[in-house]
């Protein structure tokens, strides 16, 4: 075969980002064909990193939960209360609507889509709790405090998520049942 044009990383990154494209430009109806056009790879390359478009899907869904954790995680390292904490993780959820570049990311990945691909319950619920997790802190840090009068913090965490997350149309925790 030919020689590769691309690392591994610039390659499944080019896929990814080329993912994008072909779900704005082509909606529901894009194939794999509109992302290797997009891409510029071989459909070996694809196969490489992707078992399938699902598999792809699943991918992108991951790399925008951990990004956004990352950089909630890192605000939140600057709060001076859990308070402010806790505000500054609602405004930040919020901050992926405000933003057209992540609001279009929100929307390309909650279409129709986003919501058939084989697997995506599982996957969005482990996006969702990296997101949730970087919150945990501020609840227990405030009972700790003294601040927040809660009996269980991770209660609080898990609410304070599903009021913030809903709204921005982002997947929202699910009860657990009694």
């Amino acid at each position: 075969g030919r020689p590769r044009q691309f690392d591994d990383g610039a390659e499944r990154q080019l896929i990814l980002d080329a993912a994008y494209a072909a779900l704005r430009d082509h909606g529901p109806d894009f194939t794999i064909v509109h992302i290797l056009t997009n891409a510029g790879v071989s459909t070996r390359s694809f196969y490489r990193h992707f078992d399938s478009k699902d598999s792809l899907i699943h991918a992108m869904y991951l790399r925008d939960g951990e990004w956004a954790a990352e950089r909630l995680t890192k605000r939140l390292t600057n709060a001076t209360s859990p308070r402010e904490a806790v505000e500054w993780w609602i405004d930040e959820i919020f901050g992926f609507t405000r933003s057209p570049r992540r609001a279009e990311r929100v929307a390309l990945l909650g279409s129709v889509v986003g919501v058939r691909a084989d697997g995506t319950d599982a996957v969005t619920a482990r996006a969702r709790e990296t997101l949730v997790e970087s919150l945990h802190g501020a609840p227990e840090a405030g009972v700790t405090a003294g601040s927040f009068t809660a009996p269980d913090p991770a209660t609080v965490a898990d609410l304070i998520a599903f009021v913030a997350l809903h709204p921005a149309a982002l997947p929202v925790p699910n009860p657990e049942p009694d």
